[in-house]
């Protein structure tokens, strides 16, 4: 991709044991994933406002870094400042994590000029196309991925009215003791 992007999610690994409570060997999916961000010169934010972004169990015995949000160089050259922050989880087992840079920080200490507020009206508007776009790019493959596959039910709805045709068939009458078969 050109430009400046970023991608975060769930890599359901870490980087180093450090990344895990009680973990002190790296093992080789930690190895592979490293060398994924180094050669494909992918930066690794640093994590701040806590230390792990997912906990299992009910003392949070096992807990790790496997959350992450990583960004092109092109993203760290164009923004100052870029960090990803822990936001307050509340149900999940997983933190969620937030991307922030120099533009919202700037908030923090002074108001923005006319031309950096037009810049980030300009940028959340063109996010929301973005987002926009991609929910309905989504739900067109969903749509046509049901037309062409079908709903996986449709067979077994067929057989279970079959089974109720079945069961509910009269083969034979009594009438005044004369048993009658045809129709």
């Amino acid at each position: 991709m050109e430009g400046p992007w970023a991608v975060c999610g769930d890599f359901n690994v870490t980087r180093f044991p450090s990344e895990k409570r009680n973990c002190n060997r790296r093992s080789r999916s930690m190895v592979e994933f490293s060398d994924f961000i180094n050669d494909m010169n992918i930066i690794d934010l640093s994590l701040e406002g806590g230390v792990y972004t997912w906990f299992k169990g009910e003392n949070q015995i096992i807990s790790s870094i496997i959350d992450r949000i990583l960004i092109s160089e092109e993203c760290d050259d164009s923004f100052r400042n870029v960090k990803q922050y822990l936001l307050q989880r509340l149900i999940s087992d997983h933190v969620p994590v937030s991307l922030q840079c120099v533009l919202d920080s700037t908030l923090q200490t002074r108001a923005l000029t006319e031309e950096e507020s037009v810049k980030k009206t300009s940028l959340f508007k063109e996010c929301e196309e973005h987002l926009k776009n991609e929910e309905i790019a989504w739900r067109k493959r969903s749509i046509a991925l049901w037309l062409k596959e079908g709903d996986m039910n449709t067979s077994f709805f067929h057989k279970i009215t079959n089974a109720h045709k079945r069961s509910h068939n009269i083969d034979q009458l009594v009438i005044q003791e004369e048993i009658i078969v045809e129709p």
